[in-house]
């Protein structure tokens, strides 16, 4: 068994409480401001609202009438939604769900932002849903049929999502670990921090440990994806849904997963989930997604 620890990860959570509410707003309205500055797509255009209700979460949609992977976007949603189900307890009814979708930019995101007074999961996905590479979801359209399957296709933007969902979660669940997964990849990339994530990554006394515990997670995660390889971050949201489209990874994977406070999901130790999207619903054009979505 790989025993894996988090140094500091105590020292990071007091360091989330001692931040007020306004100062976290500020910081995340920075990150968004300047994604969606950089998102050509949304300049002179008017996106169009709607409003959705799953079980009991609230959804709020930006969409873009001209995106062509809508459809797909707003399916991959929905099944998302009954993934998430199907596992217990991994949700958005305390947090309400907002959702971007877009075309123009590459880019996709998932995170944490509060919202008047409430924290929200805030989804962003942009062309990047269906053209990434070194993902996960690639070897998921590989295995159902390539390039040229409709049914890959939309598997691929299943996973797509279901791996921005597993960001959103691992913030709201595990805070700690997830500002601990961030101070491991500035150990990596000193010096590379932006100035506005400062009060996020201040010095710990336990840099020593983080800097080796940051080079055993590269090489876990370089069993995952190429992608997952690329921050402590993205090991959690590939692994999060890979397990959910039914992949199976090492023990060593999934020890490193529960390490750095990956969602629990209700599936056999280190073996794949039982509960696979229907192709039949995959296939199926789905106009409406829960009431209104």
């Amino acid at each position: 068994m790989v025993t894996i620890t988090i140094p500091g990860a105590e020292d990071l959570s007091l360091r989330v409480n001692e931040l007020s509410e306004d100062k976290r707003l500020a910081r995340f309205k920075v990150y968004i401001q300047n994604f969606t500055g950089r998102t050509s797509a949304w300049k002179g255009k008017q996106l169009e609202l709607s409003n959705a209700v799953w079980g009991g979460t609230k959804i709020k949609m930006h969409l873009d009438p001209d995106d062509p992977n809508l459809d797909d976007k707003r399916t991959a949603l929905r099944q998302g939604l009954e993934l998430l189900e199907a596992h217990g307890g991994l949700d958005f009814p305390e947090l309400g769900l907002e959702v971007w979708s877009f075309t123009g930019q590459q880019a996709c995101l998932g995170y944490l932002l509060p919202l008047a007074g409430k924290m929200k999961a805030i989804v962003l996905l942009g062309d990047g849903v269906v053209s990434a590479s070194g993902l996960v979801a690639t070897e998921i359209l590989r295995k159902n049929g390539g390039e040229g399957s409709r049914v890959g296709k939309r598997m691929q933007v299943l996973t797509a999502v279901l791996h921005e969902f597993g960001h959103c979660l691992h913030a709201y669940l595990h805070p700690d670990r997830f500002l601990a997964c961030n101070r491991i990849a500035q150990l990596r990339n000193e010096g590379s921090t932006k100035p506005e994530d400062s009060d996020f990554f201040s010095p710990l006394p336990s840099t020593r440990d983080f800097k080796v515990l940051s080079g055993e997670i590269v090489r876990i995660s370089r069993l995952v994806s190429g992608y997952a390889s690329k921050h402590p971050l993205e090991l959690i949201a590939e692994v999060f849904s890979g397990v959910l489209m039914g992949e199976s990874f090492s023990e060593e994977v999934m020890t490193a997963y529960a390490a750095l406070g990956g969602p629990k999901l209700k599936a056999s130790e280190f073996a794949p989930v039982e509960v696979q999207p229907r192709r039949a619903a995959v296939q199926a054009p789905i106009e409406v997604i829960g009431e209104g979505l």
